[in-house]
């Protein structure tokens, strides 16, 4: 691990959603992000983009500062697979874990287009697994205003207007006048990276043994016929 005066070396995954991704960064300063887009590639590719980026980019782990992860909500399987290469990278004990919030990456990322049209708001909202929405409301500065909430489209929509900027993976849902970027649609490690510079520079760490996927809702798992309820990071 690098020593604590030097600028933090932070290896940032995504796993989350439908993106395989990991970024390298130095600080604010991004030196690669390496990104793919599809359903069930995490097991196979998330382990050789870590090993690959840190090639690259001619870095060794044991030099990172720390490993960040987005959290969810999300699919679960996505989480638990960036969470346990983030915890066994970490549990060395020499190298930081944080835990970056799926809605917050997505409000940080937004931030700058926020303050820039003169909006107060930012809405983060992304589909849940049973046909809801996951949505969280921010300011332009991206702190949270309200707890994740799990509502229907149509109470969503009541939240909506100019005067917010819409992002996350269910923002093309919406018919509304709120202010949207494409960029702002899909959740890339570039938007994990920026938020994890900003909570390892507030000390806020997590323990690896401890690290869970944010859950937020019970998750039906429908198998022959039969309803079972199991904890869920959706």
């Amino acid at each position: 691990m690098r020593e604590p005066n030097k600028i933090p070396l932070i290896l940032s995954i995504e796993t989350s959603g439908v993106t395989c991704g990991v970024v390298l960064s130095e600080g604010e300063k991004l030196l690669a992000e390496y990104s793919l887009f599809g359903n069930n590639l995490h097991d196979r590719l998330l382990a050789e983009l870590c090993r690959r980026i840190m090639i690259d980019c001619e870095k060794s782990f044991e030099e990172l500062s720390a490993v960040a992860v987005s959290t969810g909500p999300g699919s679960f399987t996505g989480l638990r697979i960036g969470i346990s290469v983030a915890k066994g990278l970490c549990f060395s004990g020499g190298i930081k874990c944080i835990a970056v919030p799926t809605l917050s990456a997505f409000a940080s990322a937004a931030t700058e287009y926020a303050v820039s049209i003169g909006v107060n708001e930012i809405i983060t909202v992304v589909p849940s697994n049973q046909n809801n929405i996951f949505m969280q409301r921010f300011d332009s500065q991206g702190i949270a205003k309200s707890d994740i909430e799990v509502m229907e489209s149509q109470d969503v929509q009541k939240y909506l207007s100019d005067s917010v900027v819409l992002c996350g993976t269910a923002a093309g849902n919406f018919q509304t006048n709120a202010h949207r970027l494409s960029g702002l649609n899909r959740l890339t490690p570039r938007f994990t990276a920026r938020l994890a510079v900003k909570l390892y520079a507030e000390g806020k760490w997590v323990e690896p043994e401890q690290f869970v996927p944010l859950y937020v809702q019970e998750f039906q798992l429908r198998n022959t016929g039969k309803n079972i309820t199991t904890p869920s990071a959706l």
